[in-house]
């Protein structure tokens, strides 16, 4: 992480490159607007310390510069304002400032606020790179199910995939084809301790519980009953499950699971969505062929 410091004040940047010494992050320092935007387009900048006042613009002109660009529109900025003065904060707020700092605030108090948003800036930048791993997993399974070709084969190219999100073990397709009772068509992943295997007919109870959840859409369980985990068996500490949709009818299930514990619910059960809605078309297609 780096941390600007913009004051054009040199026994201010000092001072404040000296109380905001830290092993977690470098700090640089600039005197003017126009060092300030060249070090911010270098890359690489965390936060910015902005002084209001600067000798050769005003502090809000640099606010302004870094909101307009999307690369640097989501830098946070610490604004430096004297404790009364109140317009300087309002136009701070205006003009994209996500926090103030007055001069009188303690060398503990001021490091803290920083290392608070260069925390929640490392979050959110690694936020950022899974969903874009998730979106990469997305765009190579859609490409992979187009050469499939068969429906078995666009059962196994999705539950292959999905074992790609975050914390998945298991990942498996449930067809639900015609009345009856389902059938396991494609397996994946760890089945140590599971009771499925792929071919297995599901028991006529269970598939009625499953078909009944698919018509809802994505779900997770056991937040919403326990339909595709009865059906794995075993002790998941975490299902995901959507609906292959094709022709308006639900036409198989895709299910993932965590047998190890995760945090990643919300990616898996989006990244589960995902998938189902890229093999359905083309299971349909082949099913029907076939």
């Amino acid at each position: 992480a780096r941390v600007l410091v913009v004051d054009d004040d040199v026994a201010v940047r000092t001072l404040l490159s000296v109380v905001l010494d830290d092993d977690s992050w470098d700090v640089v320092v600039a005197g003017t607007v126009e060092e300030a935007l060249d070090l911010v387009h270098d890359g690489g900048v965390t936060v910015v310390v902005l002084d209001r006042h600067l000798v050769d613009a005003d502090g809000i002109e640099l606010l302004e510069d870094l909101g307009q660009a999307s690369e640097t529109g989501t830098i946070p900025v610490i604004l430096i304002s004297a404790r009364a003065d109140h317009d300087s904060r309002v136009a701070g707020l205006d003009a994209g400032a996500l926090d103030f700092v007055d001069k009188e605030m303690t060398p503990v108090e001021l490091k803290a606020r920083v290392r608070s948003h260069v925390n929640h800036a490392g979050r959110l930048a690694a936020l950022v790179a899974d969903r874009a791993r998730d979106q990469d997993l997305l765009i190579d399974a859609s490409a992979a199910l187009v050469r499939a070709a068969t429906a078995v084969d666009v059962a196994r190219t999705a539950t292959s995939r999905a074992l790609g999100l975050p914390d998945v073990d298991l990942a498996v397709v449930v067809g639900l084809v015609g009345p009856g009772s389902g059938r396991v068509i494609a397996l994946s992943g760890s089945t140590v301790g599971v009771s499925l295997s792929s071919g297995a007919t599901v028991p006529p109870e269970a598939d009625r519980a499953l078909r009944a959840q698919a018509d809802a859409g994505p779900w997770v369980e056991p937040a919403s009953g326990m339909a595709l985990s009865s059906i794995i068996g075993g002790a998941p500490s975490l299902v995901c499950a959507a609906p292959l949709v094709h022709g308006g009818r639900t036409i198989a299930v895709l299910g993932t699971a965590s047998l190890r514990g995760t945090r990643e619910r919300s990616r898996i059960l989006s990244g589960t969505a995902g998938l189902a809605r890229a093999a359905a078309s083309r299971f349909g297609e082949l099913l029907a062929a076939e």
